[in-house]
């Protein structure tokens, strides 16, 4: 696999405001994560997939092992577990506005910021069409619902979204989670 260079880019536009300050309300701003990067030295999503002998198969490590994940993100990029980088799967781009409006309906630890699911899928539908309009074709979606990092609580709210749009050589990682404590075992 060639080097994979990521350039943190910002995510600055009015869908991305109103989703974050949703997300902010009903999960904490310390429990919401938004970075994106564009990529340069490879293609998406082929920079993301490893050919072994059993098959090819998603390899996220030059994403959330990336220096740019930790200039962007540190928190979330501290202590990442490489055997929970597995825990992703595929999504199709057409369920991402659904599966970013349950979040919000759902709600995290405040149940007071929950939202109404008419407006839960227009605020993740907004963003969605703002990151890749209705290109489908060209979009990769992976959905985990596992703490593959120390930021994450081990909380029925921890999700991730990685949205690779495959035309425009961006990535975007969106992440939730209830609680921050960590669950992996100090360092000595």
């Amino acid at each position: 696999m060639s080097a994979v260079h990521l350039t943190p880019v910002a995510t600055a536009d009015p869908q991305t405001d109103a989703l974050m300050s949703m997300l902010h309300a009903a999960f904490g701003a310390e429990s919401v994560a938004l970075a994106a990067f564009e990529l340069a030295g490879g293609r998406l999503p082929d920079c993301l997939l490893r050919h072994t002998l059993e098959g090819s198969r998603f390899d996220l490590s030059p994403l959330l092992l990336a220096d740019a994940l930790r200039h962007a993100a540190p928190a979330l990029a501290r202590r990442v577990d490489p055997d929970h980088m597995f825990g992703f799967a595929l999504q199709s781009p057409l369920l991402l506005s659904a599966t970013v409006a349950e979040a919000l309906a759902a709600g995290g630890p405040n149940c007071e910021a929950r939202l109404d699911a008419g407006t839960a899928h227009r605020v993740a539908h907004a963003w969605v069409s703002t990151l890749t309009g209705d290109r489908f074709n060209d979009v990769v979606v992976l959905h985990s619902r596992t703490a593959w990092s120390a930021w994450f609580g081990c909380e029925v709210w921890d999700r991730t979204w990685i949205i690779a749009d495959c035309a425009a050589s961006r990535i975007w990682l969106l992440c939730l989670t209830g609680d921050t404590a960590p669950w992996l075992p100090r360092h000595r």
